[in-house]
């Protein structure tokens, strides 16, 4: 390839291409300058995150839902729902832009209601745009108009219905919910009233109620069978113990009265006490008469005959004593023997007590768990009626700035549209030239016929040798 022929051959058509491409800018100059101005304005939305307060209840879910409302494809669904048809028909309607003159179709088009509501959503949308900001939860809707004021009544009149729609949104999702907590709340109040109701009716039949020692009956009856069983072993052993202690006593006494005497257990009879002050009354007595009078004389003999018999009633006494704690002992073996076989019927019926105390708390916790299931729906159900009632929906957005009248139309940049074309005419040019001296194969360097080559050298000499002759009277 040639570079130089297609450098000659591009110097050669600015001769004709410059005015082209300046015919070309003063055309495009004079188009714009008839087309009216477009005016832009911006209005922007911030979504929020309101307080998560549905039906769920873990904050592990409110986490999760948190991070779906501040992903990118939630801000990119509420762009679409912005972009949306609906919504743009309900701003069409609601501000009458059907009858607006830069929004109808043109002069001999289709005049059908249709067609024409159709073209006025097409033009809408087509002056629409509606974009986020990376990183943010910012959303900006700008519209362009002819007009300043309609540009910012319509772009302020899209984030209104938009909020609306939320709005709506959100109050119809709460009359859902509302309903579906009413179904559910009457389904489960039944549900809590049968658990219940099985609780207590298990509970009556098993015969666990409960104490005040926070206990169950039958609990309550084997601890007081094992204390009673304790004691009655421990008046057993004192009984058997002193039975046996008094035993010896009357081993080594032998019939002795004095040593009979010298034992508490006998010693402490008040009946014996009696009996010992009387025949310590003798005693002094003999003492006194035995200094002047003989053992064989009638009166000393009827002294020592009294105490024979305190001595003999001392000893019955003594006897009947050790009778009683005999009789003790026994008694407590046998209330042992009673407390043990009743102890052991009642832990037979604490088994079986046990196992329906398992049925029962499992009784229990099914209705505790219903119970607490129905008061959480109550509560999120009163904070619904609450809302309904106050009207305190909380927003998912809010406009954050108002789209204002732009005082500077935004288009058409006469200055940029014509510097275009006049850069595309030149590009278009250039390339015609390139493209025909590569098609003609001069810049290819293929030969050409003979008589060719000599014209267009004898052409060439000529034009050189007239160069030659003008530059001679100039240089003299």
């Amino acid at each position: 390839m040639d570079i130089y022929i297609i450098f000659r051959a591009i110097l050669w058509a600015c001769l004709w291409a410059v005015p082209f491409a300046l015919i070309v800018a003063a055309g495009t100059w004079y188009y714009l300058s008839k087309q009216d101005p477009v005016y832009r304005a911006t209005a922007s939305v911030l979504i929020e995150i309101p307080e998560v307060s549905g039906l769920q209840g873990a904050t592990g879910n409110s986490v999760s839902d948190a991070s779906l409302r501040l992903s990118a494809e939630a801000i990119n669904s509420k762009v679409q729902l912005i972009r949306s048809r609906d919504l743009a028909r309900a701003v069409i309607n609601r501000m009458g832009l059907v009858e607006v003159a830069e929004f109808r179709p043109e002069p001999g088009e289709e005049s059908e209601p249709q067609r024409i509501e159709d073209t006025v959503l097409d033009k809408f949308q087509e002056r629409l745009a509606v974009y986020p900001i990376d990183t943010s939860r910012v959303i900006f809707v700008e519209f362009e108009s002819k007009d300043p004021v309609l540009a910012a009544a319509v772009a302020n009149g899209v984030i209104e219905e938009f909020l609306k729609t939320e709005r709506f949104a959100r109050q119809t999702a709460t009359t859902q919910a509302r309903a579906w907590l009413e179904n559910e709340i009457s389904t489960l109040r039944k549900r809590v009233v049968e658990a219940e109701t099985s609780a207590e009716q298990f509970r009556s039949r098993a015969g666990l109620f409960a104490t005040a020692s926070n206990t169950t009956l039958p609990q309550q009856q084997l601890a007081t069978l094992s204390q009673s069983l304790a004691d009655a072993r421990t008046r057993g052993s004192l009984a058997q113990s002193a039975l046996m202690g008094l035993q010896r006593v009357f081993d080594q006494a032998n019939g002795n009265v004095e040593r009979l005497l010298s034992s508490p257990a006998i010693a402490n009879q008040s009946l014996i006490q009696a009996l010992r002050q009387s025949r310590a009354t003798l005693e002094a007595q003999i003492a006194d008469l035995s200094a002047s009078l003989l053992p064989r004389h009638p009166r000393m003999r009827a002294l020592l005959d009294q105490r024979s018999v305190l001595d003999r009633q001392i000893a019955r006494e003594a006897r009947s004593v050790l009778t009683g704690l005999q009789q003790e002992a026994d008694r407590a073996e046998q209330e042992v023997a009673q407390f043990s076989e009743l102890l052991s019927t009642q832990k037979l019926e604490s088994g079986t007590a046990q196992q329906n105390e398992v049925e029962l708390r499992a009784l229990e916790r099914e209705a505790r768990a219903e119970r607490e299931l129905l008061e959480t729906l109550l509560a999120q159900y009163r904070t619904l009626l609450a809302r309904e009632g106050s009207g305190g929906q909380p927003a998912e957005a809010r406009m954050i700035e108002t789209a204002d009248a732009p005082l500077e139309p935004s288009g058409p940049r006469l200055i940029i549209l014509v510097a275009a074309a006049t850069l595309a005419a030149l590009l278009l040019s250039i390339g015609f030239v390139v493209l025909r001296e590569l098609l003609s194969g001069r810049a290819l360097g293929i030969q050409q016929g003979i008589g060719e080559v000599a014209v267009q050298r004898d052409g060439r000499r000529n034009r050189y040798e007239d160069r030659k002759e003008n530059s001679r009277p100039m240089a003299a």
